[in-house]
């Protein structure tokens, strides 16, 4: 999936994999497919301008993707949808919890890791 002039790599990102989910609530209007441009109704009095390299909104101050521009992909058939809940999945993940806790158990008393990252993703896999 690539979009704009952004590396692919950055879309698999933990905070982008975010934007790209909130990016579902976004409204977009006034759709320019040959420019690649729209106009998102945000909380500002004005709607943002959203292209696939830049946005108006606060949120792309980042210099990262903001959902707006991956509203804007998605519009254009540029990206994919991500992954729906699967049930069966999330079933063998909880039960392989255990030895996901003991591998990070493990990488910490090797010092490869932090007590406190340990603590974090250990917290993060249990809740």
């Amino acid at each position: 999936m690539t979009f704009g002039d952004w590396d692919e790599t950055l879309h698999r990102d933990p905070d982008q994999i975010v934007k790209r989910k909130n990016s579902k609530s976004v409204v977009l209007k006034d759709i320019d497919r040959e420019t690649g441009s729209a106009l998102a109704v945000g909380s500002a009095d004005e709607p943002y301008v959203v292209t696939l390299n830049e946005c108006t909104c606060g949120s792309f101050k980042t210099g990262k993707p903001c959902k707006h521009m991956y509203r804007l992909a998605s519009e254009l058939g540029l990206i994919e949808d991500l992954p729906e809940p699967n049930r069966e999945a999330a079933k063998a993940f909880k039960e392989n919890l255990p030895s996901e806790i003991k591998h990070f158990e493990d990488l910490y008393f090797r010092g490869a890791i932090s007590a406190e990252k340990y603590a974090a993703i250990a917290k993060a896999l249990k809740k």
